[in-house]
């Protein structure tokens, strides 16, 4: 008798784990759920799925949340509602701030948490920003292991699981001067803490949006309801609710690198924005694929804080957050990169004075003379992702650029020009979610819109300069 119940009861056992399985809990909305919505009452209907909601977003395919992953500007609006009804939460002693200034005597907030001790009273050359080096990663805990290998798989995106330098802590000298301390990691690790927090979100407002309004919801239809319960929402999502978020050892914290690029000629000051929701019409490659930033609009330069050869064997001169600003000029303004063969090169020099990479090395001259000023301006991390996010403004003499290089569209999307003042900034940053504007973006037009009249100063003081040297 024993040699038959045992196998049966092996059998239920894995029949049961096969129920619950991804491929089975994929089918979940649309087999299993009409069925409880008919033979529950509402009561019972939405207390039955509440429980099983936060076993349920872990395991959900990226596929099924992708059309809500989408919706970014409602995630980013659900995340900052649930800061702003905790009213004023604290984490380890730290009050945990939405990053906010005052423009036209209005306070404005944008999708960031404002970073204790990284953003200084005035502007801070790049180069004053001190880079403390902690050596390779301990290991980073995968909030949701295995999502970049799925993203990979199931969204068939691109995901270079290349290293990466990540934030540790972040402290300021009495000088008011900036202390990084960074370590490397990999990509991969980075996709599954911190971009495993935006897609939870996701599957969370997808849950809560399912129990509430069925299956079929409309999000723009929803969009108001949804941010009453925002808590709620955050409230399903396991690894985001209880997650220390100036703990920066708790995920890999991959820094981005975000750079407002004014260029100054005789005549005007102006910027561009990136626009990654569109392709430029010598794209390539579809952007869709790329892993970040997918859909919105970005200030220009902007990129990973990461070594561009492989194993990170010119340390000295990669980690060097300037050395990143010009790396990313150069392929998203001027559309300069450098072919992937030379990633096995054993310096940045011999990749630089490679005969295919003259024009490339003659602008590394130029970005590294007098005709350009990069300025730190602080430091948020994004609320979707909690991800560190650098925000600097990078002043280029305009006139001295274009007689040796040309701005040129970038494949992945489109530059749109706007004019540098007070007005232009204000207007971008009160209609951020309307204009689909990174939260990395938003802060980084927000902080400038703060410090613009020391950026008027720096820009004046490159124009005396240019005229001494005349």
């Amino acid at each position: 008798m024993e040699q038959i119940v045992i196998p049966v009861i092996v059998a239920i056992i894995v029949a049961v784990i096969l129920v619950f399985s991804r491929k089975t809990l994929e089918l979940f909305d649309y087999v299993v759920e009409p069925l409880r919505r008919r033979l529950l009452p509402l009561g019972l209907r939405k207390l039955s799925r509440l429980k099983v909601s936060q076993q349920r977003i872990e395991m959900i395919n990226p596929r099924s949340v992708k059309d809500i992953h989408a919706e970014r500007s409602l995630l980013q609006r659900i995340a900052m509602r649930s800061y702003q009804d905790a009213e004023g939460p604290t984490i380890d002693d730290q009050e945990v701030n939405i990053l906010s200034r005052s423009v036209r005597n209005k306070c404005l907030q944008v999708p960031l948490l404002e970073v204790p001790n990284s953003t200084p009273c005035s502007l801070l050359s790049v180069r004053d920003v001190k880079l403390k080096w902690l050596g390779e990663a301990v290991d980073s805990p995968d909030l949701w292991p295995g999502l970049a290998s799925r993203l990979r798989g199931d969204l068939d995106q691109t995901i270079d699981n290349n290293r990466v330098y990540a934030l540790r802590s972040v402290s300021m000298t009495e000088q008011d001067k900036v202390v990084l301390n960074c370590c490397w990691g990999k990509y991969d690790a980075y996709i599954n803490s911190c971009e495993a927090l935006n897609w939870s979100l996701a599957a969370a407002t997808k849950e809560y949006a399912t129990i509430e309004f069925g299956p079929k919801f409309s999000v723009n239809e929803h969009t108001s309801n949804l941010l009453k319960k925002a808590s709620q929402i955050v409230g399903l999502d396991k690894f985001r609710k209880d997650l220390k978020v100036f703990d920066f050892s708790n995920r890999l914290c991959a820094i981005g690198v975000n750079t407002l690029t004014v260029l100054v000629s005789r005549r005007d000051r102006y910027f561009y924005l990136h626009d990654r929701g569109r392709e430029a019409k010598s794209s390539r490659t579809s952007n869709l694929k790329k892993a970040e930033a997918v859909g919105t609009v970005h200030v220009v330069p902007a990129g990973s804080f990461q070594p561009f050869l492989d194993g990170d064997v010119d340390h000295d001169r990669e980690f060097d957050i300037e050395f990143t600003i010009f790396r990313e000029f150069a392929e998203e303004l001027l559309s300069f990169e450098p072919d992937p063969q030379f990633r096995h090169y054993e310096c940045i020099e011999r990749v630089l004075d490679a005969p295919e990479n003259e024009t490339l090395s003659e602008f590394f001259r130029f970005f590294s003379g007098s005709s350009v000023k990069t300025f730190y301006l602080g430091m948020g991390l994004d609320l979707l992702t909690l991800k560190p996010e650098v925000m600097t403004v990078c002043l280029v003499d305009a006139d001295a650029l274009h007689d040796k290089f040309k701005i040129k569209r970038n494949w992945e999307g489109e530059l749109e020009r706007k004019n540098f003042s007070r007005s232009v900034i204000a207007s971008l940053i009160e209609r951020h979610f309307d204009e689909r504007l990174l939260g990395a973006a938003a802060g980084t037009l927000l902080l400038a819109y703060q410090q613009y009249n020391a950026i008027v100063l720096e820009i004046d003081e490159m124009a005396q300069d240019d005229k001494s040297s005349l």
